[in-house]
């Protein structure tokens, strides 16, 4: 297994967008989404690909046209009233059970995570 910091929004928008070219199956739970970037275009244009989706809505953060995008995908998931926080951040991505790739750390899918903030974040592969 390799694990590689991603230290920059450049680099964890690389590394996504990667990802998402290169595996077949997205395994993704984040806090919040937002729908007004390329990253959630490239998402949209891949949802065949989506075979877990769980995105939270918990302090009004996820996008209305994120859950209008999605809502209808079988495999999409909204958490609505969590008790707690509900906090994830993990993005899986498989080929198969020894071809995959996992970007975990504090990035949600919103565009200020990829473009402007600066997020924590590593990554994993086989």
């Amino acid at each position: 297994m390799t694990v590689k910091l991603l230290a920059t929004p450049s680099d964890l928008r690389r590394s996504l967008r990667g990802a998402m070219r290169r595996y077949r199956y997205y395994r993704w739970c984040v806090a919040w989404a937002s729908r007004k970037s390329p990253l959630c275009d490239d998402l949209l244009r891949r949802r065949d690909r989506i075979s877990q989706l769980v995105v939270g809505t918990h302090f009004y953060q996820t996008h209305p046209d994120f859950l209008q995008a999605f809502m209808d995908h079988p495999e999409a998931r909204f958490v609505l009233q969590p008790s707690g926080v509900f906090h994830p951040k993990i993005y899986l991505f498989e080929n198969d059970p020894d071809d995959w790739a996992c970007i975990v750390g504090s990035p949600n899918f919103t565009r200020a995570a990829f473009s402007e903030n600066m997020e924590e974040i590593g990554r994993a592969h086989v």
